[in-house]
């Protein structure tokens, strides 16, 4: 059996459709390599309206966390153990993020320290034994934590 689709309009096997309920034949009206053009434009156009728009979606972002802090805080502390776990699960897979992200933004990373040299120095001074009192305790994640010399 054969079905043609609607924006190529090409004639394939059934097996070149995937399989939709709402339809009559329960098969999509695009086939699927037409829907993985389609799916590769639209990531495109979001990466590039993300990308024109990088502003703005901070200022989003940061206005719903502001007004939803309190639903953001009891969520995490109710989902604790299961992000725990996915971290556990996936620290490779972070661990390669987080470098990857420091390799690509160190210039960045360098000057916002460089900046901010006496602000993050004075925190370190009032804040000294809760944060030895936090490296303390959580020794294993906290082993290679920071410059710990250049801020003492």
């Amino acid at each position: 059996m054969s079905k043609t689709c609607i924006r190529c309009n090409a004639t394939k096997p059934h097996s070149s459709f995937a399989y939709c309920i709402s339809t009559v034949d329960y098969l999509q009206i695009w086939c699927r390599s037409c829907f993985a053009i389609y799916n590769r434009e639209r990531a495109n156009e979001r990466k590039a309206y993300r990308q024109a728009n990088k502003e703005r979606i901070k200022e989003h972002r940061k206005a719903y966390y502001q007004a939803n802090k309190e639903r953001i805080s009891e969520h995490r502390k109710a989902n604790k153990e299961r992000i725990s776990e996915h971290r556990k699960a996936n620290k490779e897979r972070i661990s390669e993020h987080r470098k990857a992200y420091y390799q690509a933004n160190k210039e960045r990373i360098k000057a916002y320290y460089q900046a901010n040299k006496e602000r993050i120095k004075a925190y370190y001074q009032a804040n000294k034994e809760r944060i030895k009192a936090y490296r303390q305790a959580n020794k294993e994640r906290t082993a290679n934590c920071g410059n710990k010399g250049e801020l003492e």
